[in-house]
């Protein structure tokens, strides 16, 4: 069975990109990463940019990314863009796990079902 989580970032514009990831959503692997790896706005658009994935990798090579046949030419997931964090947040309710990174404070958050979203600091 998989754990799994959105990833996004909430713009100073109030924008949110959000991608999907299949497995190890939970804190003890994605939150490590996520907050390891990919601790500032820079890392994180580079892992966004790339679409919903499987799995997070230690970097974008050792990431497996989903990509979809758009006839015989392969493209990434594109990622998904919400006006603002409760939109965001109130469309995706299934997930286990919400990873949001605040441009605001470069700094990572996590939400899991029915709580608020928490410095991520906190539970690495």
């Amino acid at each position: 069975m998989s754990t799994n989580a959105k990833i996004a970032i909430h713009y100073k514009t109030e924008m949110v990109k959000s991608i999907y990831c299949h497995f190890d959503g939970y804190i003890k692997h994605t939150g490590e990463i996520l907050f390891k790896k990919y601790n500032n706005l820079e890392a994180a658009e580079e892992m966004i940019m790339h679409g919903d994935m499987s799995q997070l990798g230690e970097d974008y090579h050792s990431t497996p990314y989903y990509v979809k046949s758009n006839g015989g030419d392969h493209q990434e997931v594109e990622s998904e863009i919400y006006p603002n964090c409760d939109k965001f947040t109130n469309s995706n309710p299934s997930y286990f796990y919400l990873y949001l990174f605040k441009e605001e404070d470069n700094c990572w958050y996590v939400r899991k079902p029915e709580s608020t979203f928490k410095r991520l600091e906190e539970f690495v």
